[in-house]
């Protein structure tokens, strides 16, 4: 869905599907997956109040939210990828992340 190659600090993360709630996310960074989870799975955790920290989902309006209170420092790249587990839903995305500057 996004790769950024670069060094800096990602944010925020925010995935919504307008047309179903049955995809997975993942975040990828540094070449390492953080987490792979689907909607259903966060539900079932518990995690659809949205003063949850860093992860949230509100699988009724197929929204997905990370948000790390310190951001994730990235040195390579990251990666945010989203799967669908039935059909084939429209995904859209945005992103809040920081690039380091070269001294």
């Amino acid at each position: 869905m996004l790769e950024i190659s670069a060094e800096g600090k990602l944010d925020f993360v925010a995935v919504n599907s307008p047309t179903s709630s049955n995809f997975e996310i993942a975040i990828v960074i540094d070449g390492v997956e953080r987490f792979r989870l689907t909607m259903a799975g966060l539900n079932t955790l518990g995690l659809t109040t949205p003063d949850n920290v860093p992860l949230w989902a509100d699988t009724a309006g197929k929204n997905f939210r990370y948000h790390p209170n310190e951001g994730d420092d990235f040195a390579t790249s990251f990666k945010i990828l989203a799967k669908a587990t039935v059909a084939t839903p429209s995904v859209y995305w945005a992103v809040k992340y920081r690039e380091a500057i070269p001294a």
